[in-house]
């Protein structure tokens, strides 16, 4: 008992003194009395619902009937002096509900553990709904299988956690195959793991491991929550083992070809005997918190020409760049020797591979009949000091930028802003915002194969003879997504290094904080690009990339939803409400079942509500009541897949209506297993709300509006 300090007894309700209940309360149906040894003394079978002959199927002999309607039995009662019958309402105080799993996840069953006797309730006619007991129950903690008596009947399945755990590469396999005649002199072992600065391999908990445990632990002791924990020496106290860490050989043994051919030709390839790298200055990531610069040349010598894009370096501290082939051989007829001729010529569109009022690569017809953008020659610059930059003019021969007997003339013909896409050996991306090109560009490493010079060199021109057996292609895609986002990287597990994001701003900016993967760390960042990239293919994030690189906005998916007002009544009399009422909040994902939440109260009227979650099958549903009050016939009867059996009101006799009271679309600002973020662009719900679980796996939610909507 707890008592005010300066109370004292009150009669008939004392609002100064309350009772502390270590049990739960239950208003249970008596379904049955049982008559003890002693003739005045009983128990009672109780039961808690009504519930649906769907449920009462789904959990077989713990459903008992009463006058026509089911209930589900949740136990006997301790014995008591009260002598009531079948039908009349007992409380009782449980020490704990138990929640008892069935073969359908969807129709659990309760029991009461030690149900001692309070009172009978005559002011009642109806018990405990099922929800009652489904929430006394989420307050215990949930009773697990002792496993000591149960070890042979669990069951642990092999599974392979890193395929190809510990490889043997390097020349010991390239040498094998022809791509070098170094001898090997050592072993290259790869173990797939991280490594620390001591030099030691770690290995982590991965989110795929763990979901592959989660699984496994739940088929064998339910959907309780998992605590991980580590410790080099195991468990110090009794324990089970459930799996060994065993390196089993891989088989059949062979070699497993990597897809990037060319990847072997630029690290392996005959130079004297050594090994050549790719230079640093392209392997670094320009920071995406500062604003780098880059210009572009008209660069002629003579009658040739080429452009020349250069941009500043990761500190600022040198120009980077690359030759790009770009001249149409034959169309400039006459030296270039002056800044006029430069312009007259850049001006001629003939003269150039590329649409320089579209800011495009021309299109070309490759061999197949395909018309894409062509591909351009290309050729890394090294290093140069920053006034490259404004120059413009024209340097003498045998200067630098000129031939021997021409002179050389720079002509600025674009400058901008460029952020770094993917960084790789053989493939580097930028993001170009300048005033003649917005887009996606690529320089990628090709092998000197027949069929590839002819597909970027125009028809009845010859590849020249490059000694190096492979070179450097300008590409512009025609899909302007970044290469970090394509189902391709997801499979191939490649992430940019942490604290990078490989994407422009003008995209970066707009993606919800979620999907954010640059602010994680390891293995969170990939899981967080990965369910970015599954949002965009799913259509739940619309992005037209093309168009955000041009300055336009993402495009979020909007989707609909109905608020739907589910109401019983005996008899329609004025000013009489409803017997029994719920609302329906349904939203279409663009895919089934659709979300469907059974709220217990209006949320156009409240700000918080609770409800739970019941998948709804057909889009049908949508409709249902949009006219105006829908009238439900009862169905009398008739069972479940039974004709004349209806759903929407499964009463044998009591009148039911339905009635759209809201509707309009909704976006997803954050959507996880247990949370939805949502912002409803229109109807009476406009404003944000926040949907979450009561805990991991529940049916059960709760929504709040964490915001009014504007306006």
């Amino acid at each position: 008992m707890i008592k005010r300090a300066d109370s004292v007894y009150e009669a008939p309700q004392n609002k100064a003194w309350a009772k502390l209940k270590r049990e739960y309360e239950i208003d249970g149906i008596i379904l049955q009395r049982n008559q003890t040894k002693v003739p005045t003394v009983f128990n009672y079978d109780l039961g808690i619902g009504p519930i649906a002959a769907e449920y009462a199927k789904a959990i077989g002999e713990k459903a008992c009937k009463h006058d026509d309607r089911w209930y589900m039995f949740i136990g006997t009662s301790d014995a008591t002096t009260f002598k009531l019958n079948a039908g009349e309402i007992l409380r009782v105080a449980a020490e704990e509900i138990i929640l008892h799993e069935t073969e359908d996840p969807e129709f659990p069953y309760y029991t009461g553990y030690v149900m001692r006797v309070r009172e009978p309730v005559p002011e009642k006619s109806r018990p405990d709904p099922v929800l009652v007991m489904q929430r006394l129950a989420a307050l215990e903690p949930r009773r697990l299988p002792q496993v000591r008596k149960q070890l042979e009947t669990l069951e642990f399945p092999e599974f392979v956690w890193i395929p190809g755990f510990i490889s043997i590469a390097g020349s010991l396999i390239y040498h094998a195959e022809g791509y070098t005649d170094r001898e090997p002199n050592d072993i290259d072992i790869i173990a797939r793991c991280e490594r620390d600065p001591q030099g030691r391999f770690i290995l982590r908990l991965d989110p795929a491991l763990r979901l592959k445990l989660d699984r496994i632990l739940e088929r064998n002791f339910g959907g309780k929550e998992t605590q991980y924990s580590s410790s080099p020496y195991g468990p110090n106290w009794d324990y089970a083992p459930i799996y060994d860490l065993v390196l089993r050989p891989h088989k059949p043994l062979k070699v497993e070809e990597l897809e990037e051919d060319e990847f072997k030709e630029l690290f392996y390839k005959q130079a004297e005997g050594r090994l050549e790298k790719q230079a640093d200055p392209y392997m670094e990531y320009l920071p995406e918190d500062k604003r780098h610069d880059y210009m572009m040349h008209a660069h002629y010598r003579g009658k040739g020409a080429h452009l020349d894009l250069r941009f500043q370096g990761p500190e600022k501290k040198y120009l980077i760049g690359w030759t790009i082939s770009a001249q149409n051989p034959g169309v400039i007829r006459e030296s270039v020797e002056t800044l006029t001729d430069a312009k007259k010529w850049f001006a001629n569109s003939d003269a150039w591979k590329i649409d320089f009022e579209k800011g495009r690569v021309k299109l070309r017809r490759v061999r197949g009949g395909q018309v894409r953008p062509a591909q351009l020659y290309a050729s890394r610059k090294a290093k140069e000091p920053l006034p490259w930059m404004k120059f413009e003019g024209r340097v003498e021969p045998g200067q630098v930028g000129a031939t021997r007997y021409e002179y050389g003339v720079f002509l600025i013909v674009e400058d901008g802003t460029i952020q770094t896409g993917a960084q790789k050996p053989y493939f580097h991306e930028y993001f170009l915002n300048g005033k003649i090109f917005k887009s996606r560009i690529a320089f990628r490493l090709l092998g000197r194969l027949e069929k590839q010079a002819r597909d970027i060199l125009p028809a009845g021109v010859e590849a020249e003879d490059f000694r190096d057996p492979y070179f450097w292609s300008l590409i512009q895609p025609v899909d302007q997504r970044p290469y970090v986002l394509s189902r391709e990287v997801v499979e191939k597990k490649w992430m940019p290094p942490d604290g990078f994001s490989a994407l422009p701003e003008e995209v970066r900016s707009q993606l919800p904080l979620q999907f954010r993967y640059w602010n994680e760390k390891g293995e969170s960042a990939r899981t967080a690009r990965d369910l970015l990239v599954d949002a965009i293919q799913e259509g739940r994030l619309k992005i037209d990339f093309d168009a955000v690189l041009h300055g336009q906005r993402i495009e979020k998916a909007a989707y609909p939803y109905v608020i739907q007002w589910h109401y019983w009544k005996k008899q329609k009399v004025v000013r009489e409400g409803p017997s029994t009422q719920h609302w329906d909040l349904r939203i279409d994902f663009g895919k089934l079942p659709l979300f469907h939440l059974v709220l217990e109260r209006n949320p156009l009227e409240e700000s918080e509500v609770s409800g739970y979650e019941k998948p709804s099958e057909g889009r049908d549903v949508m409709e249902r009541g949009r006219k105006g009050p829908e009238y439900l016939e009862p169905s009398g009867d008739a069972k479940p897949s039974e004709a004349g059996f209806n759903p929407w009101n499964p009463t044998k006799e009591t009148p039911a209506w339905v009635e759209m009271i809201d509707h309009g679309d909704v976006e997803v600002l954050e959507h996880t297993p247990n949370l939805i973020r949502v912002q409803f662009r229109s109807g009476q719900m406009k404003g944000t709300w926040l949907l979450g679980r009561e805990e991991p796996g529940s049916k059960f939610w709760h929504m709040r509006r964490t915001r009014e909507g504007p306006g």
